[in-house]
């Protein structure tokens, strides 16, 4: 506002001696317009001055001060991004070694799984192992009782069949005669 009203002062005060010098004839040859020339000159050397020393220098200090504040409040700012880039890159080292570290677990619980893994494989292996030998040898004991069935049997076959040919009637008789007479005794 102040600005204004200064420039505004200086305008009439520079248009002023040129309205007063036409308004007086000035122009037409009379000897005092050298005169109004030079005091409309130091009006507008004085005003320059006061325009300069007050408005321009205040302008100037005040954007002066901006500048100055502006910067400042750079410096702050680069020196906040500053501090917080340094805690980032610090927690982002702190995470790459947190990863690294769970990583590496990882990687040992996987190798300690994969042993235990194949230790239980090896296990169920020999489990499979001793199940089919027992499964086995029942297998054999069955065919061998099997067999001795099958030989009893057939013993029994040859022994009726040699019987049959070899004992007659009276023979017959005689044995179940015998056998009768020990049933009766015990």
């Amino acid at each position: 506002m102040l600005e204004r009203t200064v420039a505004g002062l200086l305008v009439i005060a520079i248009l002023l001696p040129s309205l007063a010098l036409a308004s007086t004839g000035a122009e037409h040859g009379e000897g005092s317009g050298m005169a109004w020339k030079l005091v409309n000159f130091g009006l507008l050397a004085v005003g320059a001055y006061l325009v300069w020393t007050k408005v321009l220098a205040g302008l100037l200090d005040k954007r002066s001060a901006e500048i100055k504040n502006a910067i400042e409040e750079a410096q702050r700012a680069k020196n906040e991004a500053e501090k917080k880039a340094s805690e980032y890159r610090e927690k982002l080292a702190l995470l790459d070694k947190r990863v690294a570290g769970i990583a590496t677990e990882l990687k040992l619980e996987g190798e300690a799984e994969k042993a235990r893994i194949i230790s239980e494989a090896g296990k169920a292996a020999e489990r499979l192992k001793e199940q089919a030998k027992v499964a086995a040898e029942q297998e054999i004991k069955k065919a061998r009782l099997e067999i001795r069935e099958e030989a009893a049997k057939a013993a029994v076959e040859l022994a009726e069949q040699i019987l049959k040919k070899e004992i007659s009637p009276e023979d017959h008789e005689r044995l179940v005669k015998g056998y009768l007479n020990n049933l009766r005794l015990n």
